[in-house]
Order: C-alpha cells, then structure tokens, then sequence
C-alpha cells in the first residue's frame, strides 16, 4: 500500500522573530542617534565658518577704509568716522551687531563686540578725537578675535583735521 506523506512546516520560532525586532530596534537607535549628533556638529561648523567669514570681512574692510581715509576721527555719538575721497564711513556698534555706513548703503556684521580700544593720535579736541588705532575684540563660543586698524597721519594730515574742527 502506499505510505502517508508527512509534511513539515520550516519557519521562524517566536523567539527567533523578538530576537530580530530587538537587534533591529538596537541599530536603528544607535544610527538616529549618530545622525542627530552629526547634525549638531554640521551646524556648529557652519555658525563657525560664518562667523569666520563675517570676522575676515570686516578686518578686510577696515584696513582698507584705514589706507584710503585721510582723517579717522571719533564723533560724540561714539561712532568712528572714516574721511575718504569717497565719502565719509560711518562705524557703529551694539552688542550683537557692527554696522559700517556710507551715504548710500550700510555693511552689517552679526559679531558679538565687546567695547573697543581707542588710541587717539596727539591733541584733540572734546567733541572730535583723532583715531590712531582701533581694535574691537569679538567673540566666538569663549574664543576672542581682534579686530581693528590703524593710521599713521603725517603733519599734514593733521592740520587738515584741526582746520576741520
């Protein structure tokens, strides 16, 4: 006569799939968690590299306005003005922001600026003082950068300043 097949079913134990569903919720916390933290560092990379740019800029900027003016003088509104062939520049600061103005546009700089040092070159009267030098320390996450100019004036330079006042 003929024999009875048996036939056996091949699967996965309950135990085998709880395994599984605990080593794939394991990997995919730890990759979530990697991911957020790159995040994070991707955009303080990028806050940093900003901040570097905004700080190279104004250096940049500065030097220049410093070669170009003929007179730099501090007003009584504490702004530092730049006397240029072009026009006058106007710099002013707060505690989150350095603005450069000119007549027709206006340089923003998001630094955080601690109060400047001055140094005045020779006499000068109370209402407008001759800039010799600047610097303005900025600061980054406990980091200080300097920023500033400075000025050599020759004598005419500075009769040109007092005939001004």
């Amino acid at each position: 006569m003929g024999r009875l097949k048996t036939y056996s079913l091949k699967g996965f134990t309950i135990l085998e799939m709880m395994v599984t569903l605990v080593l794939t919720s394991i990997a995919i916390t730890i990759t979530y968690s990697v991911l957020t933290f790159t995040q994070k560092l991707l955009q303080d990379y990028k806050r940093q590299d900003n901040f570097i740019v905004e700080v190279s800029d104004l250096k940049m900027k500065l030097k220049k306005l410093a070669l170009e003016a003929e007179v730099i003088y501090e007003n009584t509104k504490g702004s530092i003005v730049f006397v240029t062939k072009r026009g006058s520049f106007v710099l002013k600061k707060n505690k989150e922001l350095v603005a450069l103005f000119n007549g027709k546009s206006k340089d923003e700089f998001h630094l955080a600026g601690k109060d400047w040092a001055l140094q005045y070159a020779g006499e000068s009267s109370s209402s407008q003082r001759l800039v010799k030098a600047m610097k303005l320390a900025v600061e980054f996450k406990k980091q200080i950068f300097l920023v500033g100019f400075e000025k050599e004036y020759d004598s005419c330079s500075r009769f040109k300043a007092a005939l001004e006042k």
